[in-house]
């Protein structure tokens, strides 16, 4: 079911809506933004009202509301306290309760207990206009000089309070004082005053030009936004706006600072015009290349692997010892692998083993030969000094028989030593076949010892046997 409002209440709706956008404008009457203690300045609000609406208004200075609900603010016998940004907002009564505005825009005021200020312009000058300077001094006396400066530089004196600098450019900006000298009563009093910001602005600014390729990716649209700061005083007259690409013209001229154009690389720029104030401004050109999607082949030359390449099995180097080892079991074996290697180590531990064994069973052997050899010398007590002797000889020569068996027999249990460490050595590749060339070279130092051992006891029992022979004639 629709609802019908009567015409007032549409009317009543559309008040409300063109009342809470609204903004008063704030400007200064009478009076300076800069006063001396004591003296005055008026205020005066406007509110851009096309229906012309009983307006009230509200005055602040910072957070606070002041009294009054004029149109017009008047600071009379300003105090230094009283210093500050003053706002002020228009409210009215409607059928739906209170509306108001927006706030306006600051007007600051400083209020100076000092005896010398400098008067500025109460806006940001814009380039090419005539800067107006006044040094007011307190109580107006005659003055003699005034000098004024910029940035605690020197520019300019008179012997007028009123200083102006014409055709102002952007270099004209920056901090300002004065100084100021009179006489009176014989004596010349100087005063000067605190710095003062001066701000000179361009009406039109260099355009800066923004390429988005993303917004509209999708449909291959790159938009160009030429972006400046426009200061003209109102009315202010419009803006023509152009887009180039490699100094080709996109399209026509424009009221609106930004274009489409398609998404391909090249150099682009835009140009501001405003034709009534015979002003035109370039961007600087900016470059554009698309970017491309993420490369998923691999490069040339190379190829991919899922995992990191093997590294080559160790190696040791052969002594010649082992070369001479390795060709005569195996013909043509330059290198072994750790299992075969510990294998081989195993092998050369077992005939160590047995090569122990066969020394200790040689041991033995001269232990039984020096027994009979004993039973022969106890055979013999009877005979002649010369048998004595020789028995005397063969029982000395049955001691080192024995002292050769111990030594053998220290000699097998260094050989099982040995083993050991050959079994430990079966752990480390690398290393192995060095250390059982050692064991291999040391179990045939000890074979050839265990022989030399074993003839030893051969030619005592000869000796024994000739010993026998000899006694058998004497007999």
């Amino acid at each position: 079911m629709a609802l019908i409002f009567p015409p007032i209440a549409f009317i009543v709706f559309v008040s409300i809506v063109s009342g809470t956008s609204l903004q008063p404008v704030l400007e200064m009457v009478s009076g300076n933004s800069r006063i001396f203690s004591g003296d005055s300045v008026k205020l005066k609000c406007s509110i851009p009202d096309v229906h012309k609406s009983s307006w009230s208004y509200l005055w602040f200075r910072g957070s606070e509301q002041l009294p009054g609900n004029q149109r017009h603010l008047i600071l009379r016998n300003a105090h230094i306290e009283e210093s500050g940004k003053f706002y002020c907002q228009g409210v009215r009564d409607e059928l739906m309760g209170k509306r108001s505005t927006l706030h306006s825009n600051p007007v600051e005021i400083a209020v100076d207990g000092g005896w010398a200020i400098l008067q500025v312009p109460h806006h940001p000058s814009l380039v090419g206009d005539t800067l107006k300077f006044t040094c007011h001094v307190r109580g107006t006396p005659k003055l003699n000089e005034v000098i004024l400066y910029k940035d605690g530089v020197e520019i300019m004196s008179g012997r007028n309070a009123h200083l102006h600098l014409t055709n102002a450019t952007l270099e004209d900006q920056g901090m300002y004082s004065c100084r100021a000298s009179w006489d009176k009563d014989m004596l010349t009093h100087s005063v000067a005053s605190v710095n003062t910001p001066v701000q000179v602005l361009e009406i039109l600014s260099q355009p800066v030009l923004e390429l988005d390729d993303e917004t509209l990716y999708s449909l291959n649209i790159l938009i160009l936004t030429c972006h400046h700061q426009y200061n003209a005083p109102a009315p202010a007259p419009p803006i023509t706006y152009y887009f180039y690409k490699d100094n080709n013209r996109l399209g026509t001229a424009t009221s609106e600072n930004n274009a489409k154009a398609k998404r391909t690389p090249g150099r682009y720029r835009c140009k501001a015009k405003v034709a009534a104030l015979g002003l035109l401004r370039w961007s600087e050109p900016k470059s554009f290349e698309p970017a491309s999607g993420p490369q998923t082949t691999t490069p040339s030359g190379r190829q991919r692997t899922d995992s990191w390449p093997l590294a080559p099995f160790p190696t040791s180097p052969h002594s010649p010892k082992e070369s001479a080892a390795d060709t005569s079991g195996e013909s043509g074996s330059t290198s072994l692998e750790p299992g075969d290697m510990s294998e081989e180590s195993g092998d050369m531990s077992e005939e160590s083993g047995d090569m122990s064994e066969e020394s200790a069973d040689m041991s033995e052997e001269p232990g039984d030969m020096s027994e009979e050899s004993g039973d022969m010398s106890e055979e013999s007590g009877d005979m002649s000094e010369e048998s004595a002797d020789m028995s005397e000889e063969s029982a000395d020569m049955s001691e080192e028989s024995a002292d050769m068996s111990g030594e053998s027999a220290d000699m097998s249990e260094e050989s099982a030593d040995m083993s050991e460490e050959s079994g430990d050595m079966s752990e480390e590749p690398g290393d192995m076949s060095e250390e059982s060339g050692d064991m291999s070279e040391e179990s045939g130092d000890m074979s050839e010892e265990s022989g030399d051992m074993s003839e030893e006891p051969g030619d005592m029992s000869e000796e024994s046997g000739d010993m026998s022979e000899e006694f058998s004639r004497i007999r």
